[in-house]
């Protein structure tokens, strides 16, 4: 349903009827952030009402990461990044984990603070180990400009379970890593299951074309 009205707010010709297909969109919004922060681009965009927006925004109670990453980033589009920092430092200081870290990292790039981004993966880099959280962090550190094959490197360096060397091994093919990477990192996994051989097979055949190794 909040879909529908925003689309409909989107597509009005009159500001009038954009406005009240708006706020019933935030009535039926149940607290969803991307419904506020759409019908704040709304406001700003196709009603050119940027006060209207910002009232909007000011409504906003989130919880997640993720929700204060979309907050400030409404922040941002109305053009108030002072906004947006406290959104992100508020995030920042509950944030524990590699993926948090990382998300509100991203935020701080979008908001325009990139220093700040960066020592937020760097603290996400440092108590990063299993595999999808290396493998989070290495695509920040590429969206950051920075060397994203180390963390894989050594996370796989320590990394014992099947699983977990897989998914560091597709990671590295996600960064390009040649054939001869791709067999070392395979070559260290010692399944002793059935679902770990049938996994260990699976990924030579995905990453290597090999299916006699398979």
């Amino acid at each position: 349903m909040p879909m529908d009205l925003l689309r409909r707010a989107a597509a009005a010709e009159d500001p009038a009827d954009a406005r009240d297909a708006l706020t019933s969109a935030l009535r039926a919004a149940n607290d969803r952030i991307w419904v506020h922060r759409n019908v704040a681009r709304i406001y700003r965009e196709h009603v050119g009402d940027v006060a209207a927006a910002k009232r909007v925004l000011d409504e906003l109670s989130p919880l997640t990461g993720i929700e204060w990453r979309l907050a400030a980033a409404g922040w941002t589009e109305v053009g108030d990044r002072d906004r947006a920092a406290a959104c992100l430092e508020r995030a920042a200081s509950n944030a524990r984990t590699p993926g948090d870290l990382c998300t509100i990292a991203l935020g701080y790039r979008e908001a325009g603070y990139p220093d700040e981004g960066r020592l937020l993966v760097d603290g996400a880099d440092t108590i990063a180990g299993r595999a999808l959280d290396c493998w989070t962090v290495a695509s920040v550190q590429r969206a950051f400009g920075l060397e994203p094959v180390a963390i894989l490197e050594r996370g796989l360096a320590d990394a014992t379970d099947v699983s977990e060397i897989i998914t560091f091994a597709h990671a590295l093919a996600g960064f390009g890593a040649d054939r001869e990477k791709l067999e070392s990192a395979l070559g260290r996994a010692k399944a002793s299951t059935v679902d770990g051989w049938l996994a260990l097979a699976l990924a030579h055949v995905q990453l290597l074309d090999d299916r006699a190794v398979a």
